[in-house]
Formats: structure tokens, C-alpha cells, sequence
């Protein structure tokens, strides 16, 4: 997946993540392999990065990319209280919410077609797991939201 200015791109294999200058062909940073296989890795913006493992663990690495996490709806399984433990330890400034549409309804939703009003579930569950507000939580992930992508007028 290349970076929206083209400098450098991701290649995934197996369970490691490797950055790349596109210009040179030269090795930007390569992220200790993960205990999962990766699902996808994708650059949001230049040298801001979503990488999300297909078993759902996950692990943050304090790296020069100014990278946000999104959690969905599986955080919120109870089969999922390894990834829920990681969200634990995430900064709260890096931390994103999605709803992962129309697939991986949190609970209390779960089994039902997912949809983005389900996504307020979500965030209750990470604002508890913070030992925050549901507001509070809110005020963050929107913060980060529009660090990540801009002023949308």
C-alpha cells in the first residue's frame, strides 16, 4: 500500500510488516514480526498507518509513524480479551473507533447486520475499559479523528 505523497509504501508477508522508500528502494522501518498473520496494512496519510492482525491481537510499537489504532466491534467479544487488554494499553491519542460495516456488530448486537449507530457500543465498552467517561472517551476519539484526517469542510 503506497502513502498518499507515493515516498513509501507497506509490503506485508506473513506476520511482518515492512516500510519501504518508494524513491529509493531503500528500507524505512521494518516492525518486529506479530504473533498473528497480518489482515491489512494500509496508510491512511503520509506516515500514519492502520495494521490490524487477522486473529484480532494486536501490538502497538512506540515507532515514528504517528500511528493510530481503530478498534471495531470485536473488542467488545468475549473471546477477545487479549485485543481488549492491548486497547487497554494503547494511548488514548491513538486511538480510533470503526464499525467495521456490515460485518462484527459489538456486543450487545452481536449475530445482527453491523451498522454505524452500532458503533456507539464500541465506545461504551473502550470509555469503561479506560476508566473514562463515555463523553470523555468521545471527546478523544473525535479529537483523533480529526488529527488524523483534517478539518472535512
Amino acid at each position: 500500500m503506497f502513502s498518499p505523497n507515493g515516498k513509501s509504501f507497506i509490503t506485508t508477508k506473513d506476520s511482518k510488516v515492512t516500510i519501504w522508500n518508494t524513491l529509493t528502494g531503500t528500507l524505512i522501518h521494518d516492525l518486529p514480526p506479530v504473533n498473528t498473520e497480518i489482515y491489512s496494512a494500509a496508510f491512511i496519510t503520509d506516515r500514519r498507518v492502520f495494521i490490524v492482525g487477522k486473529n484480532g491481537s494486536a501490538k502497538l510499537y512506540d515507532l515514528d509513524l504517528n500511528a493510530f489504532i481503530s478498534a471495531s466491534g470485536v473488542v467488545t467479544f468475549d473471546k477477545s480479551k487479549d485485543l481488549a487488554s492491548t486497547f487497554k494499553d494503547i494511548p488514548n491519542n491513538k486511538i480510533l473507533v470503526e464499525t467495521d460495516a456490515p460485518y462484527l456488530a459489538p456486543v450487545p448486537m452481536r449475530g445482527k447486520s453491523n451498522e454505524p449507530s452500532y458503533i456507539i457500543h464500541t465506545v461504551k465498552f473502550l470509555a469503561v475499559l479506560k476508566k473514562l467517561t463515555f463523553n470523555e472517551f468521545s471527546e478523544i476519539t473525535t479529537e483523533n479523528f480529526f488529527k488524523l484526517f483534517g478539518d472535512l469542510k
